[in-house]
């Protein structure tokens, strides 16, 4: 799933019905949350959808967050998100962050977004041993960003033939991030040798068995927890979150290529209170 592709709302009307935080779909309870943090009267706001409940035995379910929007408030072009469905905790302050002008004025929170069901391919690519270099630019009031050095290029390849170019990068480097947030964050950048959907992947096992098209993303592993990627100024950019991010050499990283054929797709809307985040 791409998971910056930029996404706005049409439009957004003040409305008189109630909140709609929890639906039922395909006997999964899905909810949605979005907190506000303590940044002024542009604040960053904090959004996400999860689940109450495990998919069906033998079945692999995606939540893909596309939107969001506040009553009343100016619509911002946001980064969606895709993640595989399990139990999650409602009250985990957690997710993609968008800065909201007014947004120390914004109640209501619609949020919109797809339950996919899917079939995937996962394919690692070794980055060797690299090391974490904390950026030399760093955003006022948010968590440290580090960068993903390469020393040099790579050129790299799956079994399935997608290829990606690995520009040598270190913590001078300059590219825009996808979701830096209030925890450490650790970012590479490089050519994609593939789009956001393709019609048809001749290598790859998944192709061959169900056809086309397929959704292709990649993702940061190795280095603490995956978080956004897509799609930015024409590069791909990865990203990883987690405390444990500091400077260092890393063994064991990798760039994971993920390929995903769409079984089955339920739109989910909601609209929710906007909760204040302490932190």
């Amino acid at each position: 799933m791409p998971l910056t592709a930029l996404v706005a709302l049409a439009c957004l009307h003040s409305s008189t019905q109630g909140f709609k935080d929890e639906i039922t779909v395909k006997g999964m309870r899905l909810y949605a949350r979005c907190w506000r943090t303590p940044t002024g009267d542009t604040p960053y706001m904090i959004w996400t959808i999860g689940s109450l409940d495990k998919p069906p035995v033998g079945q692999q379910w995606v939540i893909v967050g596309e939107s969001i929007g506040f009553e009343g408030l100016p619509i911002q072009p946001v980064g969606g998100f895709a993640k595989t469905v399990t139990v999650s905790d409602p009250d985990n302050v957690d997710g993609p962050m968008v800065q909201q002008p007014d947004g120390d004025k914004a109640q209501v929170a619609v949020i919109r977004g797809h339950l996919e069901k899917v079939e995937t391919l996962f394919e690692d690519l070794p980055l060797g041993d690299v090391e974490i270099v904390r950026a030399k630019h760093q955003e006022k009031g948010l968590g440290p960003a580090y960068h993903v050095q390469v020393d040099h290029e790579l050129k790299l390849k799956t079994p399935s033939g997608i290829t990606i170019d690995i520009p040598k990068q270190d913590a001078g480097s300059k590219f825009q991030y996808g979701a830096l947030g209030f925890k450490p964050m650790a970012a590479l950048h490089f050519h994609a040798g593939f789009k956001d959907s393709e019609e048809k992947i001749p290598g790859s096992p998944l192709f061959q068995r169900l056809g086309g098209p397929i959704e292709v993303e990649a993702q940061l592993k190795g280095v603490e927890t995956p978080a956004s990627s897509g799609f930015i100024d024409g590069d791909y950019v990865v990203e990883a979150q987690g405390f444990g991010i500091k400077p260092g050499p890393v063994k064991g990283a990798q760039i994971e290529i993920i390929q995903t054929i769409v079984l089955q797709s339920y739109p989910i809307d909601f609209r929710v209170p906007v909760k204040e985040s302490k932190s």
